[in-house]
This record gives C-alpha cells, structure tokens and sequence, in this order.
C-alpha cells in the first residue's frame, strides 16, 4: 500500500519544468499557499513531512490552510490556493474541471511503501476470536486480489459509492490507483510501511518517540 494523495498545482501555477532535487522544490514551494487537510490527517502530516524534506517551514515559508479534502477544490477555482494536496476521485474531477492538470509530485510513487490505511483490532479480539479473524483478514485479502485481477469489477464497486460521478472519472480514478499501487495486493504490511508512516508522523509531530514495527504491526493472519 502507498500514500493516496498527491500535489496538485493551479492551471498556470505549474513548475516550468519537474524540479529534480530539494532545492528546486523549495524554490518553487516558496511563497506559495497550500491547501491541505485538518491538522492531525495523514494529508496534512504528509505536506509537512514534505516541506520538511524540501527545508521548508510551515506558515513561515509557505502558507498552510487547512481544510476538508473537498473544499480544497472550490478554493483553488476561487483563488484562494495555488498549491492543493488531495487525492482520488478530487483529482479527476479537477482535471475535468480544469482546475488543475496532472499531478506535480506523486507522493505514492515518490515515498514508497506506506502503511496508510490499515485494520486495527483489540489485543483480546485477537486472543480470543482468532477463526473470526482470520476469515475477515482472507475476505479481504481476496478482496484486494480481485481489485487488480478485475479492474471492471472495482470500477463498479466505485459506482456504488460514488454513484453521481461520471463513469469516464471514476475509471481514470481507479486506473490511476491501480497504476500507482495505491492498494495493496495480498494485505501484507511490509516493514518499509511502516517506517515511511512513522517518519512522517513524527515530523509533523503527532508522534514523539520511535514505535517498532513488532509491537504494532502482527502479520499471523496474512500470512496463513
């Protein structure tokens, strides 16, 4: 699984070519007002792990707003923000919209493994319900399968959740989801996962100490 947002900047607020080092991201964040989400959303924990990475300072360097995921596209259109952090199906629908064109960074490709979306239980659930979860985790697992062996299939799955949004969005939504390995195939939580996760809420300071993976990360039931 990997981060499932990515930087969108206004028509006409695009980098005149894709910068290729920290450097040339901070120079080209500088100034600039940022739409992103709530303090404490892994959005915003990821743009301030970014303008970390970039040697950038919130509000001091750049201007952060923080806002629903879903206003960030009415501000943008209205001016309010040059720089958007959103994810599916926003992306899309801005695109169409013109609000803004392709992606300027895609943070799932550029960050790698991350353990964004996960399933927690209660420690007693697992010591005494281990059948019943063991059926849900291989459900999902071939869930998850099913996602990349039948792209038609998820795009209707999509339908139903978003049943207002053109057919034509909602299947570049999921072909880019796909493309970019947004999802997981087999539910396994790699390592990797979860020190990317981990570096990044300790940047944005929602974590003060380092958690290992074993203590928060039981992989039994996947791997049977």
């Amino acid at each position: 699984m990997r981060s499932s947002v990515y930087v969108m900047a206004a028509k006409g607020q695009e980098p005149v070519s894709r910068p290729g080092s920290a450097a040339e991201w901070a120079s080209y964040f500088n100034g600039r007002t940022i739409g992103t989400g709530a303090y404490g959303s892994t959005p915003n924990s990821v743009t301030r792990f970014l303008l970390t990475q970039f040697g950038l300072r919130a509000n001091a360097d750049v201007q952060l707003i923080e806002m629903p995921s879903t206003a960030i596209v009415a501000a943008m259109k209205a001016g309010r923000i040059q720089v958007g952090i959103v994810n599916e199906p926003l992306i899309t629908q801005g695109i169409r919209d013109s609000i803004w064109g392709e992606p300027i960074y895609a943070v799932p490709l550029e960050l790698g493994p991350y353990a964004w979306a996960t399933v927690n239980v209660r420690a007693d659930t697992i010591a005494h319900q281990p059948e019943l979860l063991e059926r849900f985790v291989r459900a999902l697992a071939k869930g998850l399968n099913a996602t990349y062996s039948d792209p038609a299939a998820s795009v209707g799955v999509a339908k139903q959740e978003f049943p207002t949004m053109a057919l034509e969005d909602l299947t570049a939504a999921v072909k880019r989801c796909l493309a970019d390995q947004l999802w997981s195939k087999d539910g396994f939580i790699e390592p990797a996962a979860w020190t990317m996760a981990q570096n990044v809420v300790r940047s944005a300071g929602l974590l003060k100490q380092e958690v290992p993976y074993e203590e928060v990360i039981d992989m039994r039931f996947v791997k049977r």
